[in-house]
């Protein structure tokens, strides 16, 4: 019995200790120390007053762009949700502070980016197949829109597909019934984070109503 209970006792530091360590890893605000350095612009200071991607479009050159993301998606999205999944018996459920780290980052006062890509590199380290159904949909949204704004494709993509995901796994049985429960659950808490995040927009909560709301839901903006 002590042998159990001190092994359960390891097993939860453990998961303390990783929980943190990935709360920090999210935490590095990639786009705004690479926006600062290169460009010398504070980007929690423009416009829209966070340091996502989405707001690094109208400062950054193209190299710039894909080095962060590079940075959000493969390094703290992709490889340390592989890594758990794979190779350690830990909850998955541990990654949401990847995305926690992101959204609210320690370094730069409890402020940060809006999820998205971190999420998209841990939803393509959890499942290829639910990935690739993203990137899809992503694709004939942003195309039908004709390449103006890839925010809602983006958001609609993630919101259609854990909802397919969701229901075929458990009555369907079609596409993803091998996914295990503990990979549905936390497919959808993702999306639960992002919309929780978009919603908060610039946390300014003064006339706020449902045109505000969805605008920056889907939109991520005040006004569409």
């Amino acid at each position: 019995i002590q042998y159990i209970v001190s092994g359960k006792k390891r097993f939860m530091i453990t998961s303390f200790l990783i929980c943190l360590f990935f709360y920090f890893l999210g935490s590095i605000p990639i786009t705004y120390l690479v926006l600062l350095r290169v460009k010398k612009i504070n980007i929690l200071k423009t416009e829209y007053k966070h340091s996502g991607v989405s707001n690094l479009y109208k400062y950054s050159s193209k190299k710039i762009l894909l080095f962060v993301l590079f940075g959000d998606v493969i390094i703290k999205g992709f490889i340390p949700t592989y890594i758990i999944k794979n190779f350690t018996g830990l909850d998955l459920f541990i990654i949401i502070f990847l995305i926690i780290g992101h959204n609210w980052s320690f370094f730069i006062k409890l402020r940060g980016g809006k999820g998205l890509t971190v999420s998209l590199g841990i939803l393509a380290a959890i499942s290829s197949e639910v990935f690739i159904s993203i990137i899809i949909l992503f694709l004939i949204f942003w195309i039908s829109r004709r390449k103006n704004d890839s925010s809602a494709p983006w958001i609609v993509s993630i919101v259609i597909v854990n909802f397919v995901v969701y229901f075929d796994h458990f009555y369907f049985g079609l596409f993803y019934k091998n996914l295990s429960n503990e990979y549905i659950y936390s497919i959808f808490l993702i999306l639960l984070l992002l919309l929780f995040r978009r919603s908060l927009g610039n946390y300014t909560f003064t006339n706020l109503n449902r045109s505000i709301l969805f605008s920056r839901i889907f939109f991520d903006r005040e006004k569409r």
